[in-house]
């Protein structure tokens, strides 16, 4: 797969931050097992239940482990790695945002633009201006 070896630089920073404390030495494997499933997902669809499965806790548990591991949600995990991967998508390719949108597993163009904003403090179009301008 093309996106295997890019994503790890898009995203080192969101899963490797050590002011973020996602990994801890106490449960490194558990944690990795859910950002793997993350990562190899995102685009089709992912869920709490399933990464719950993964790490062997139901779905209440595994909230409060992810949040007090990586003092962020679920949630807010699999948007930063979509919203990290649109920035990529933005900056290399032509797609239209609504296809960016798409292809990094959101399926709503209002859901993405806000989410995108929240996280990366201006629109898709405004970050693809701005990191990629037009050629005089």
């Amino acid at each position: 797969c093309a996106f295997s070896e890019q994503p790890k630089s898009n995203l080192s920073p969101i899963l490797s931050d050590p002011h973020r404390g996602i990994f801890h030495e106490n449960d490194p494997s558990k944690i990795e097992l859910v950002f793997k499933y993350v990562l190899d997902n995102f685009r089709t669809g992912v869920n709490s239940r399933q990464a719950a499965s993964l790490a062997c806790l139901n779905e209440a548990a595994f909230c409060r482990y992810f949040k007090r591991r990586t003092k962020k949600t679920f949630s807010q995990f699999v948007n930063e790695v979509r919203v990290t991967h649109a920035t990529g998508l933005l900056l290399e390719d032509n797609f239209n945002i609504t296809e960016i949108c798409f292809k990094c597993g959101y399926n709503n163009l209002s859901y993405f633009n806000r989410q995108f904003k929240d996280i990366m403090k201006t629109t898709p179009l405004g970050y693809r201006k701005a990191f990629n301008p037009p050629a005089p």
